[in-house]
């Protein structure tokens, strides 16, 4: 059903029935969008068509290579052709070795969460540009943001059409309020998804807003159409909430409203030290539920050493080593090109620097290791890879 009746509004609303999956696209260098959009079809969806939100980034980079198929051409030209040079975006653009030219370019920064900072490189998400490419600053942004405000026109000239604005700018899918966003605006309400956009009510008036990051990159948009106010925050600081707190005082003082908590920058502080002490005991659970002293069902390391195959996650390598009988390390383009030990965890289960885990499974009537299954995102079912 939903192959025949997929269109362009379910794409861009998150409402397809398709779960995240960015790990079939992360860190695959090799990948194209062809081979991308080819590999959708064999991903389980989490729920009906058109029954539930669900952010999925794979559908936005579909929706960009539509554009390009429309248009016969890549989306360099068409973002520069449609939009960054009808509104003077000079510095903004899609290919990752134009900003490394530059000369006036950001590092971006992971924060290992006891206060220390580290560079990292920069992330080239070409392939998925449809979803979070554009490579821009505060000034091309807010052309952008300008454009927005004033119902597609930009110094009297028709950008975008009243009526997709107005359609990007409303809730085609509603957001049900158990989803995690909640968590970071329960002063929001009724929080929707529009085209690209979060749509909400934040004390009586209409709000637009969305989040992006990559690595080393946040940035947070937000606007308030029928004030004619926004504002664009961009850091260089992985996963911060910095771009909250910035955006909240900023929208606060626009509007002319005093601040709805005291300090936002402290608000924030502690929305982080919540998710910090969840997933500290999260681990400690993890921890805690191990069998230590147990081993592989297997007498020798040779059962587990091969390739495993899934049709849209790739192919994982696993080989031994010589150190101990059942060390063991992947090679997979998710984690490295080189071999990365794995830690027995218990059983036939181990652990993947120390964030995911892998299970082989034996064959019931061979006896043989002919599959395993890897927890890569713990809100859908493992990922079965299938021996070779």
């Amino acid at each position: 059903i939903a192959q025949a009746l997929l269109n362009p509004l379910d794409m861009l609303s998150h409402r397809t029935g398709l779960a995240r999956h960015d790990f079939v696209w992360a860190n695959n260098d090799d990948l194209t969008i062809n081979q991308l959009i080819r590999k959708i079809q064999y991903l389980d969806p989490f729920a009906e068509f058109r029954a539930q939100y669900r952010y999925n980034n794979i559908m936005f980079a579909a929706a960009g290579h539509v554009i390009e198929v429309i248009h016969d051409d890549v989306i360099d030209n068409i973002g520069q052709k449609l939009i960054f040079g009808p509104l003077n975006m000079k510095s903004t653009q899609y290919t990752l070795s134009l900003l490394l030219n530059s000369t006036n370019k950001v590092v971006p920064y992971f924060s290992d969460g006891s206060g220390k900072v580290f560079p990292l490189w920069y992330d080239d998400v070409y392939m998925i540009a449809g979803a979070g490419g554009i490579h821009s600053n505060a000034d091309d942004m807010a052309q952008w943001m300008i454009m927005q405000l004033n119902g597609g026109m930009y110094n009297s000239v028709r950008i975008v059409s009243q009526a997709n604005i107005n359609l990007m700018h409303s809730t085609q899918t509603p957001i049900p309020e158990t989803d995690g966003i909640y968590f970071f605006f329960p002063f929001m309400e009724v929080i929707g998804y529009g085209l690209g956009w979060l749509v909400a009510s934040y004390r009586g008036h209409k709000v637009v807003f969305h989040d992006g990051a990559l690595d080393g990159i946040s940035t947070f948009v937000m606007l308030f159409p029928d004030d004619g106010i926004g504002a664009t925050v961009l850091t260089n600081l992985q996963e911060t909430k910095a771009i909250y707190a910035t955006t909240m005082y900023a929208m606060d003082a626009l509007l002319g409203l005093t601040p709805l908590v005291p300090d936002w920058n402290l608000y924030y502080q502690s929305i982080q030290k919540i998710q910090d002490e969840a997933n500290s005991a999260a681990i400690k659970q993890r921890d805690a539920n191990r069998k230590l002293g147990t081993s592989p069902s297997h007498s020798s390391s040779s059962q587990y050493v091969g390739q495993y195959v899934h049709p849209a996650y790739g192919t994982i390598k696993i080989d031994a080593t010589t150190s101990s009988p059942f060390n063991l390390t992947i090679t997979y383009y998710l984690i490295s090109s080189d071999p990365t030990p794995i830690q027995q965890w218990h059983y036939d289960t181990y652990l993947i620097l120390d964030s995911w885990f892998l299970t082989f499974i034996t064959d019931q009537y061979s006896g043989n290791v002919a599959a395993m299954a890897v927890q890569w995102d713990g809100s859908i079912p493992d990922i079965v890879y299938t021996k070779i």
